[in-house]
C-alpha cells in the first residue's frame, strides 16, 4: 500500500524504511544467537578499524593544520591567527575524542565477545 499525498508524492521510500527497521529489530537477536565467534570477530575488527581510520585522518588533519599555523604565523595578522588556532584546538580535541570513542568501542566489543564466547 503506498499512501499519496499531494505535497509529498509517494511514501514508499518511508513504508520500506519502517520495514527495514522493523525487520532488523525482529531479526537482531537472531543474528546475535547465531554468529559464529569468527564472524563477530570479524565484524568488530571492521567497525573498530573504520573508528580508528577516522580518528587517524582527524588527528593527521589536526597535525598538518597545525604544522600550516606554525609556518604562516609570521604573517597572520591576529584575528586571524586566533581563528586558526581555535581551528587547530577544534581538530586536536576531535583527534582525542575519536581516539577515546575508538578505544572505549574497541574494548566494550571485546568484553561482549568473551561474554558470549569465553576469553581467547
Amino acid at each position: 500500500m503506498t499512501l499519496n499525498f499531494p505535497a509529498t508524492g509517494p511514501l514508499r521510500t518511508v513504508s520500506a524504511a519502517a520495514l527495514a527497521v522493523l525487520l532488523l529489530a525482529i531479526s537482531g537477536p537472531a543474528k546475535a544467537e547465531t554468529e559464529t565467534a569468527q564472524e563477530y570477530r570479524i565484524r568488530a575488527n571492521r567497525e573498530v578499524q573504520a573508528m580508528n581510520e577516522n580518528a587517524k585522518l582527524v588527528c593527521l588533519k589536526a597535525k598538518a593544520f597545525e604544522a600550516t599555523l606554525e609556518k604562516d604565523r609570521p604573517a597572520l595578522e591576529d584575528g586571524a591567527l586566533k581563528t586558526r588556532r581555535e581551528e587547530v584546538e577544534a581538530l586536536n580535541a576531535g583527534c582525542d575524542r575519536l581516539t577515546a570513542e575508538y578505544e572505549a568501542r574497541r574494548q566494550e566489543l571485546q568484553a561482549e565477545y568473551e561474554k558470549r564466547y569465553g576469553a581467547e
